[in-house]
């Protein structure tokens, strides 16, 4: 079934997916301006994969390198202490994935937390031949220039660093539909199939 709306045509589950993202934005829009835990802004990104773009998927969340790599079937020969540090997290799509490194929405990025998503990426990437792997890395903005300079000096590897404001604009839900236009209009054409209501009996 589809519905029509401002002349577009749109199929249910489409219309049910909007309003999830939608839901799930507007609370990350509140996590951020709030300030709210990393942990919670975490677990709400893990539950919102579309905010990485159509077809992802959740792969992991404060799971040790090693972890994500054994469980997307990568070879470990030896052992390193490199693979027990924890990725904020990580989402897939076929072949592609992406590992996130996120701060506290009220803070500033710092050098050290550039070098953890490096880390992140380069063992990912090293142990996961399959895989085309990039990070993200978000925090309220960049403590100094250091950072978007180490960021530019980085050889082939694909990061990139979001304030959190840019994150909140690139993920806005894209289907652009009045919420209210939407509902009268799903409930006007949905009662419009259904057989008509028998007339009340007063007798």
């Amino acid at each position: 079934m589809e519905i029509l709306v401002h002349g577009n045509h749109y199929g249910i589950a489409q219309i049910l997916e909007y309003w999830r993202h939608l839901y799930g934005w507007n609370h990350l829009q509140y996590q951020v301006e709030h300030s709210f835990l990393e942990t919670k802004v975490q677990n709400h990104l893990f539950k919102h994969p579309e905010f990485f773009g159509y077809g992802w998927e959740p792969v992991a969340k404060n799971q040790s390198l090693q972890t994500v790599i054994e469980k997307l079937d990568g070879k470990i020969d030896r052992h390193r202490k490199e693979l027990q540090t924890s990725a904020d997290l990580v989402f897939r799509k076929g072949n592609q994935l992406i590992v996130v490194e996120i701060m506290r929405p009220s803070l500033r990025a710092d050098m050290d937390h550039l070098a953890r998503i490096q880390l992140y990426h380069n063992y990912l990437d090293g142990f996961l031949k399959t895989y085309n792997v990039r990070g993200i890395f978000i925090a309220k903005e960049a403590l100094d220039p250091g950072v978007s300079i180490g960021l530019s000096k980085l050889p082939k590897i694909d990061i990139q660093f979001l304030t959190w404001h840019q994150f909140i604009e690139r993920t806005r839900p894209e289907l652009k539909l009045d919420v209210i236009w939407l509902i009268d209009s799903a409930v006007n054409q949905i009662a419009g199939l259904l057989p008509p209501a028998p007339e009340p009996s007063f007798s």
